[in-house]
């Protein structure tokens, strides 16, 4: 699942085709969207709210969690 977490109004500018919006701010009351056993790949315009929502979830448990950088390629 690859995941912008950008705000709504910035992922209705432009954002990856296949990603779903959940906003920063919205990952803790939308977990129940997040599939639990499915590689989820986060992303923004910089990569820092990426890497909280990153470090959110795997604090939850979440264990298959991955950044898209720059180039498009996945950070662990």
């Amino acid at each position: 699942m690859l995941i912008d977490v950008r705000t709504e109004e910035e992922y209705k500018k432009g954002h990856h085709e296949d990603a779903v919006n959940i906003p920063l701010d919205k990952i803790p009351t939308n977990l129940a969207g997040v599939p639990f056993d499915e590689k989820i790949i986060l992303y923004c315009f910089s990569g820092g709210r990426a890497e909280v929502a990153q470090h959110f979830l795997k604090g939850k448990g979440f264990k298959n969690v991955s950044l898209l950088n720059d180039t498009g390629e996945y950070e662990e």
